[in-house]
């Protein structure tokens, strides 16, 4: 993610380099995690129970 705090809690690697690393090859944004979050709030989600949604980017890390 973009924010200063995440960034720091990982791999002594910079920013750039990070975001690069990734299939999507850009950081995390909060709106990435709002749209996950807003749809599991939604009616659309109703039947969805116990569930691991991965918003990573399709980044391992």
């Amino acid at each position: 993610m973009s924010e200063p705090w995440f960034a720091e809690s990982r791999q002594p690697m910079n920013p750039e380099a990070l975001a690069l690393a990734g299939p999507i090859r850009r950081e995390g944004r909060p709106e990435d995690i709002a749209g996950a979050v807003a749809w599991l709030a939604s009616d659309e989600a109703g039947f969805v129970t116990g569930q691991v949604i991965a918003v990573k980017g399709g980044r391992d890390i």
